[in-house]
């Protein structure tokens, strides 16, 4: 399963995490890929992986001492987002990484990877913007927000 470290208001998924640990399962973190445009590596997330910092200051492992796997092979990416709409569609922070890394899964009718977007209940707009490039999501886990926020 593939996670991410929260960043700028994102779902925190701390607990998803070291859940995951506990059960034994392999968890991975996006990292961007500085050879090629766009595009995410995933990279095995443990709890002894040092992180540092990419080029848009947020926390991911180095790829060069971590192992990778190819985003194909993930069975599960929980994906951030600033906003979703009730049409599974997603508003990310505008680089278009998701969208870039996991545009196989629209050319390849047998691609199992599922995109599981995480929000928060005040996320949720009428409509999201969408382009052809775009990647919808197969589902999101929306938490709700307590009553004091």
């Amino acid at each position: 399963m593939a996670c991410y470290l929260a960043q700028n208001g994102e779902l925190e998924l701390r607990s998803v995490i070291r859940k995951l640990w506990h059960q034994r399962k392999s968890v991975w973190l996006p990292a961007i890929d500085e050879n090629k445009e766009r595009l995410l590596q995933f990279c095995e997330y443990t709890p002894s992986t040092k992180l540092v910092n990419n080029r848009f200051g947020i926390p991911q492992p180095d790829t060069n001492q971590n192992i990778s796997i190819e985003p194909k092979h993930l069975d599960v990416v929980l994906v951030p987002l600033v906003a979703f709409d009730k049409d599974l569609n997603r508003l990310g922070m505008g680089g278009g990484y998701y969208d870039t890394t996991f545009r196989f899964i629209k050319q390849d009718k047998f691609a199992e990877t599922k995109l599981l977007g995480m929000a928060y209940d005040f996320q949720e707009v009428e409509q999201v913007p969408v382009e052809k490039w775009d990647m919808p999501l197969d589902d999101i886990i929306v938490v709700p927000t307590d009553s004091s926020r």
